[in-house]
């Protein structure tokens, strides 16, 4: 019986990718041109980005030219620590196991004493939305070091276009409500061909 060609897993992020942006910019106009404020951007909306994985995972690199592969984002850690824990990620061929930090500049590392505190010795990579510092790498509690990723570069859109599809207060998905958290800002949208591909993008990346 011959192979059954599927679509691999990035091709499907990248097409995901592409959908949300474009539902975003028509949940924008018109009724909300000039009437939004610019989006806040905050650690808690970089995190949503990682988390739903809204940038180009096509040939993607680190930010010391190794290449990169992220399987699974970690789970959401809502204590004291690694914002992500578990996650699951492939550098250079290898595949790593551990948790995830995020900053919205690199030096945040440094700066919230991330190198002297044990609660971050499971930390595989840093995901920053910028490098400000000129380092590729950061050290960590162990005397070992952490790979970064820059996302900026890499983003799906403009952040204030991720910002306004993206309700952080709703990450990590824990509403009650048996509807779903996009429902309410999809029900502007007439139903259409780019509605469907929407949905079923969302199908083929879970």
């Amino acid at each position: 019986m011959a192979a059954i060609a599927t679509e691999t897993w990035g091709a499907a992020s990248e097409r995901w990718g592409s959908l949300r942006t474009a539902i975003a910019q028509r949940l924008r106009q018109p009724r909300s041109r000039g009437t939004r404020e610019p989006t806040a951007i905050t650690e808690r909306l970089l995190q949503c980005i990682w988390y739903d994985g809204h940038f180009h995972t096509a040939d993607l690199h680190l930010a010391d030219g190794r290449p990169i592969t992220v399987l699974t984002p970690g789970r959401w850690n809502g204590e004291a620590g690694p914002d992500f824990l578990g996650a699951e990620i492939e550098i250079d061929g290898e595949r790593i196991k551990g948790d995830v930090e995020l900053h919205l500049q690199a030096s945040g590392w440094r700066a919230h004493g991330h190198t002297r505190d044990e609660r971050y010795r499971g930390v595989v990579l840093h995901v920053v939305l910028d490098i400000d510092d000129g380092e590729a790498a950061d050290p960590t509690p162990t005397g070992g070091s952490i790979p970064r990723l820059e996302l900026r570069p890499v983003l799906h859109g403009d952040l204030n276009a991720l910002g306004q599809i993206l309700s952080v207060e709703d990450f990590p998905y824990e509403s009650p409500s048996m509807v779903g958290r996009c429902q309410k800002v999809l029900s502007r949208l007439d139903h259409d061909a780019q509605v469907d591909a929407f949905f079923e993008a969302a199908a083929e990346r879970r």
